[in-house]
């Protein structure tokens, strides 16, 4: 989709098609990023599971960088509920 419409913009020189162009870069450039912290998370041995529940399953999602906001607290108490959930052996 992107590279359809990069291709379908590439020509162009107005104002709005770069800025069109800078916007899909990005985004593509964020598409492989994330790609790429997938296969890092499938190669150490993520295996989400139903029944672990969402916090475990998404405790290495954060760690990695890849959610907008921290769902798990790194601060707090003797443990913080990062390191809980990527510890947990249930």
């Amino acid at each position: 989709m992107f590279e359809n419409r990069k291709r379908q913009i590439e020509n162009s020189r107005t104002a709005q098609a770069q800025t069109e162009k800078e916007t899909i870069r990005l985004q593509l450039q964020e598409i492989e990023t994330f790609t790429k912290k997938i296969d890092q998370l499938i190669a150490e041995g993520y295996d989400p599971q139903l029944d672990d529940g969402v916090e475990k399953n998404i405790a290495p999602l954060q760690k990695k960088g890849m959610l907008r906001a921290e769902v798990l607290k790194t601060t707090g108490g003797n443990k913080s509920q990062l390191e809980k959930y990527l510890n947990a052996a249930w």
